[in-house]
């Protein structure tokens, strides 16, 4: 109308809001059940380690499909740390030892 009626020739562009969207709220709720449906699998052995890994890497709405193919080492052990004596549980940096006085 615009070129016929007063000779402008535009470019127009329609933007649409999106419907059917969910929202971060059903995201997330979505990604529990995932999360669930694949921990039941794993443990059934139905699935190995590697497969839930490449699942959550595979899926952009995982939150994980940024994360490495590399599974971490097996050797990593934060529990205990290894002292001369023997082992020993490290103490928590926010907790207060009874024997100070203050």
């Amino acid at each position: 109308m615009s070129k016929s009626k007063y000779g402008i020739v535009r470019d127009y562009t329609v933007n649409f809001k999106e419907i059917d969207v969910p929202t971060e709220k059903e995201r997330a709720e979505i990604n529990s059940i995932k999360a669930q449906t694949l921990s039941t699998y794993l443990q059934s052995g139905i699935i190995t380690e590697e497969e839930a890994r490449d699942n959550l890497i595979k899926d952009p709405d995982s939150g994980f499909n940024d994360i490495t193919d590399e599974l971490p080492d097996e050797d990593l052990d934060f529990g205990e740390e290894e002292t001369e004596g023997g082992s020993e549980t490290p103490q928590d940096p926010f907790s207060i030892d009874e024997d100070v006085e203050f």
